[in-house]
């Protein structure tokens, strides 16, 4: 069951996208299993897991999340499926899992 860090709501606590956007953090819940999330004043979530995996939720319900290993994933409001590598190799899935594009 999640619980609020002390104080609950930080207004004046900044937190900064992987997109470069400033927003206030407007509530913090800190889970038992490690899990970090934060609502921002924009309407977005931002997700920090334990192994260091971080997944940011905008408010059209768009996806990305970034993996340690520099792998990002960036799922969309029409379930496509964006890939990006450490590589440089981009793979791109519809909505119902099929590989549309697999470069590298």
């Amino acid at each position: 069951e999640p619980r609020q860090n002390p104080g609950g709501m930080r207004g004046n606590s900044i937190h900064t996208t992987s997109k470069g956007i400033n927003n206030d953090v407007c509530k913090e819940i800190h889970y038992p299993v490690g899990k970090i999330e934060q609502l921002l004043s924009n309407g977005w979530r931002v997700i920090t897991f334990r192994n260091g995996t971080r997944k940011e939720i905008n408010a059209d319900q768009n996806s990305q999340k970034e993996y340690p290993d520099g792998t990002v994933k960036t799922v969309y409001s029409n379930e496509r499926q964006e890939t990006m590598f450490p590589s440089g190799r981009v793979r791109i899935k519809d909505k119902d899992g099929l590989i549309i594009i697999d470069k590298k």
